[in-house]
């Protein structure tokens, strides 16, 4: 099963999440989680957003941007970098991938699958075939997952006088 998440680092609730979505992605089996970055609150949004794709070069998009969703300050490239550094990614390094255009085609994909599914803001959670708009718990996005399960892979039901022959 996949989640993809919408999110950006600037937002309120994703940050409120983030504790939630780490839950489910480390009690969860059998989980694909894919981070889309959506950065709709200006300027800085995008540069994190950029940063953290870029960290992914380096190895370290998971420390990364984890440090981002709990930095509880405005991030600001001075704060993005910092960030950055405590995290041990090489900023000269950091800066030269986040102007590869690479980078900005990703965050154009992620905008059209955003586009395309209808998520207008931040946070939003694809699971499976299910959207789930706004903050969501770890109970949210299980159920959602289990919804999804037993969507796609219905229990067997008896033939004969009570069930389908």
């Amino acid at each position: 099963m996949t989640i993809v998440e919408f999110y950006d680092y600037h937002c309120p609730p994703c940050i409120a999440s983030h504790p939630d979505v780490e839950q489910v992605r480390t009690t969860e089996t059998n989980l694909r989680f894919v981070f889309g970055q959506l950065p709709i609150f200006g300027s800085h949004s995008i540069m994190a957003a950029r940063a953290a794709i870029a960290a992914n070069r380096q190895g370290l998009f998971e420390p990364f941007h984890a440090a981002l969703m709990t930095a509880n300050a405005r991030l600001d490239m001075d704060a993005i970098f910092a960030t950055a550094a405590a995290v041990g990614l090489d900023a000269e390094r950091l800066r030269a991938d986040m102007r590869d255009p690479e980078i900005l085609q990703y965050l154009d994909e992620i905008r059209r699958l955003a586009e395309e599914l209808g998520v207008t803001g931040t946070p939003a959670f694809m699971v499976g075939d299910e959207i789930l708009f706004g903050g969501a718990t770890a109970e949210d996005l299980t159920a959602a997952l289990e919804r999804q399960h037993h969507q796609h892979h219905p229990q067997h039901r008896p033939s004969g006088p009570f069930g389908p022959r």
